[in-house]
């Protein structure tokens, strides 16, 4: 099908997933984003953020009065949908997610993309999706998770003023790993 918002074209491999994976990603990626605290961090490129809904990634919103229902839509819209997740596999849905969430669509999808050893285009289309679906999801959701490590050691390289939060971004996807390997 395609998404009427985003205009990406995707091939479902069992039609659109439950909206539990949503949610189960949602809880995981917002306790990660720090809940419904307000920051403002100089040093991070976000600026003003809550619910991990930063101002610069979306310089339409009122973020200091942002509801957890509004963060909720625009995670289900300009993440969860227009990523593709419903498309994708668990556990692959819930770490394209918050890799979306945490580096925007393009770099998520190259990630997995990557991983399937396909063309790293950055869009989910039907040459990557027929490639995914050669893999087991659980062990090419963690191969994703790798690729996602490397980038941000290339962060760090070329900004080395972000190392200050390698080891918060790095327990992150520890964690992810964990989530995925109890929940695939």
């Amino acid at each position: 099908g395609r998404d009427t918002k985003t205009g990406l074209s995707f091939t479902s491999l069992n039609g659109p997933k439950d909206m539990s994976d949503f949610d189960d990603a949602l809880a995981f990626s917002i306790k990660w984003e720090g809940g419904d605290k307000i920051t403002d961090d100089p040093n991070d490129a976000g600026g003003l953020t809550k619910y991990g809904i930063s101002k610069r990634a979306n310089p339409d919103l009122d973020i200091a009065n942002l509801t957890y229902d509004q963060a909720k839509d625009i995670y289900r819209s300009r993440y969860w949908t227009a990523g593709g997740c419903d498309f994708l596999p668990k556990p692959l849905n819930i770490v394209q997610f918050d890799a979306c969430v945490n580096h925007g669509i393009t770099n998520a999808t190259k990630f997995i993309q990557r991983s399937a050893n396909t063309n790293d285009d950055g869009v989910l289309g039907p040459l990557s999706m027929k490639a995914i679906n050669e893999f087991d999801k659980e062990l090419l959701a963690l191969a994703a998770i790798e690729e996602r490590n490397r980038f941000y050691d290339r962060i760090v390289e070329n900004k080395p003023s972000q190392k200050i939060y390698l080891n918060g971004w790095k327990n992150r996807t520890k964690d992810l790993e964990k989530f995925i390997q109890e929940n695939a």
